[in-house]
């Protein structure tokens, strides 16, 4: 599972990773971010005339918009296959990059906020949905973007029984382009190989979403 994330890059810097995708691509304007919940922006890249990036809503909920209809930050790529989330599978699909993702561990003193990264230092880039997210009471619509998960590897299982599917770099342009066979497709919604991430401890303030700040990566706390 993935609730919660940190994008610290910026524009420009997100703009320098993925320029074999799109040399023009754009960025918008966004500030870093160290503690990324829930109903909140989220940067995706997708698939057009070109590959663009924009910010949408996490949390898409399905079509159909009923009155308490449960919002979904993450998708079971296991069960994406089926029902209203196929459609998607197959023609949107979107990357969403991570400078981290956090889980937590169980302690004697409460929650552990951990700091899942690269082990190499590198962009993290989930494989994501795009749909949409509707206002119950205006009915305002707007693009939302959801999270695939998978089973955990090594590195994940002693703190969560779910892990985000991570697509590697070489296969961004395979994961985004529409016309990418199924096969190729479902072969990236699986665990990342052993030894691509590693834990660190981040400061318990990240258990408040509303906490928001690069001492959030610091263990001592508000540093």
């Amino acid at each position: 599972m993935c609730g919660r994330f940190a994008l610290t890059l910026s524009p420009t810097e997100l703009a320098q990773e993925f320029t074999d995708l799109n040399p023009r691509i754009r960025f918008p304007e966004f500030v870093p971010r160290y503690n990324i919940a829930p109903s909140q922006d989220v940067l995706v890249l997708e698939a057009g005339a070109e590959i663009r990036a924009m910010l949408v809503r996490w949390g898409l909920i399905p079509p159909w918009t009923r009155p308490r209809a449960r919002e979904l930050i993450n998708v079971r790529s296991e069960t994406a296959t089926r029902g209203w989330t196929a459609s998607l599978l197959r023609s949107s699909r979107v990357l969403i990059p991570a400078s981290c993702f956090y889980e937590w561990l169980t302690t004697p003193r409460g929650r552990q906020p951990l700091q899942v990264v690269a082990a190499d230092g590198s962009l993290i880039v989930f494989a994501g949905l795009l749909g949409q997210w509707t206002d119950r009471w205006t009915g305002q619509r707007r693009p939302a973007a959801a999270i695939l998960t998978t089973e955990p590897n090594r590195t994940i299982r002693p703190i969560h029984h779910r892990m985000p599917v991570i697509i590697p770099r070489a296969a961004w342009a395979q994961w985004l382009d529409p016309r990418a066979a199924p096969a190729q497709i479902m072969g990236w919604l699986r665990p990342c190989p052993e030894g691509w991430l590693t834990l660190r401890p981040a400061s318990p303030l990240v258990n408040d979403s509303r906490n928001e700040g690069s001492h959030l990566a610091d263990p001592r706390g508000a540093g």
